[in-house]
């Protein structure tokens, strides 16, 4: 539900901005698509450290605004979707299927670097709200494990001109963030869990993504 909501939006603001006529490209909205690869000492299981080689990558998206203050600073606003699935055993009479979506929001800083008339860099970095959130069925009974928690990120994109005000090109995005608790429900039942430094939610990802911008 998630994954579709966000290609709709995606959708919306890059066709909404689209048929917007070229002024001074002081304002950018860009989508970019792509895949999430988990690193370090990520951990993204609700069972525990011993699970965390379950999840290595998945998909991850980004819908990204900024706003050029001067020649070079920009601030902005990004929100990034990341979801994945798991199939794993917790024991030999034990299955465990999750799904799971971390979701993060920021404000942004940074700079808008040109290399010529048709290219340029962006540099930024943020620093906000992330949202774990994982749907798990163990053996017959369903689980959600829910936390939000503090995140950061640092994004460099690289764009090429098209046509007019509309840009391609790549993103690369480093990110992070820790949780030491988590919110369990299983049916009437919620329960916090205190997670020690081995067992707590932690993510460390890079996102590389291809990039569709529009400059108004």
């Amino acid at each position: 539900m998630k994954k579709s909501v966000f290609f709709v939006l995606c959708l919306f603001f890059v066709v909404l901005s689209y048929g917007q006529s070229a002024s001074n490209e002081r304002f950018s909205v860009s989508v970019d698509l792509g895949a999430g690869q988990l690193f370090g000492k990520s951990n993204l299981s609700p069972y525990g450290v011993g699970y965390r080689g379950e999840y290595k990558n998945g998909f991850s998206g980004n819908i990204k605004m900024n706003y050029l203050l001067g020649k070079a600073f920009q601030a902005g606003l990004k929100f990034n979707l990341f979801s994945d699935a798991a199939n794993y055993g917790i024991d030999s009479d034990t299955q465990v299927a999750d799904n799971l979506d971390l979701t993060y929001i920021a404000p942004q800083i940074g700079v808008r670097v040109p290399v010529s008339d048709k290219w340029h860099f962006d540099c930024m970095i943020g620093a906000g709200y992330m949202n774990y959130r994982c749907e798990s069925l163990y053996n017959s009974t369903e689980q959600t494990f829910k936390k939000g928690f503090f995140g950061a990120n640092a994004d460099l994109s690289l764009c090429r001109r098209i046509y007019g005000n509309l840009f391609l090109g790549a993103n690369l995005s480093v990110m992070g963030g820790h949780a030491s608790s988590l919110k369990a429900t299983a049916g009437n039942d919620k329960n916090t869990l205190k997670l020690d430094k081995w067992n707590r939610i932690n993510v460390l990802r890079a996102d590389f993504g291809l990039s569709v911008k529009v400059m108004l």
